[in-house]
């Protein structure tokens, strides 16, 4: 007996309405073709990249969770899951912040390994990763807790205010929906994401390989051209 998906799990025509608005749009456009560019960087970055340590397999490990993370989420944005796409967003973020504290230092990242998890949450939680950047960075802002915080009440967590991301015109839906303004703020957010986590992962490439600083060339080409068509 042939085996079909339920029509409530059917996302095939949504992703078709998405692809369109990308192709008549050209800052959705953009930002689809950096996220590629961005997904071809972080995975030949890991392939290209035997560990030299047990630290360096962690960090390349990081890089493979954010990678994958970060896929799922704009595969669920393509299909119009939004809150969970953006769930998945907040994961990438906390890669990324841990991909920025061990890329200056090597000692924070030799205790994360080395210790036991009570400990390591203890020291690591995100909470004290985002605060051990700001204090590094002189930030009194609070950027990053701002930027958590909001990927927190509105997608990560059950809250009056996330039930926005399960409306479309003022209605709430059930299941997958298309919406382009909701679709244009995942990209827009995966793209930002994906940017940072690459910039904290170029440490991890070894520049001495050909392809390697070919991929790298192109990344940085992409994204001028990316910055130029998205940020005014």
């Amino acid at each position: 007996m042939k085996m079909s998906f339920s029509r409530y799990v059917d996302e095939t025509p949504i992703e078709k309405q998405h692809d369109l608005l990308i192709g008549a749009d050209a800052i959705l456009g953009a930002h689809l073709e950096f996220i590629n560019c961005a997904f071809k960087f972080l995975d030949h970055l890991v392939r290209l990249n035997p560990h030299e340590s047990k630290e360096h397999l962690h960090q390349l490990l990081i890089v493979v969770r954010s990678f994958n993370s970060a896929a799922a989420g704009l595969k669920l944005a393509m299909s119009g899951y939004w809150q969970q796409s953006f769930a998945l967003m907040r994961d990438v973020m906390e890669c990324e912040f841990l991909l920025d504290l061990f890329h200056g230092s090597p000692q924070r990242l030799a205790d994360w390994v080395a210790l036991n998890e009570r400990e390591r949450k203890k020291k690591f939680s995100p909470i004290e990763v985002r605060k051990s950047l700001d204090t590094r960075d002189g930030n009194i802002e609070q950027k990053r807790e701002k930027a958590y915080s909001l990927l927190s009440l509105y997608a990560s967590h059950p809250t009056p205010e996330g039930f926005q991301l399960l409306q479309s015109n003022g209605k709430s839906q059930v299941g997958p929906f298309p919406d382009q303004e909701k679709l244009r703020a995942a990209l827009a957010e995966l793209a930002k994401q994906l940017a940072r986590t690459c910039h904290f992962s170029r440490s991890l490439f070894d520049n001495s390989n050909a392809a390697c600083a070919n991929l790298l060339i192109n990344l940085e080409e992409q994204k001028e051209r990316w910055l130029d068509v998205c940020v005014p």
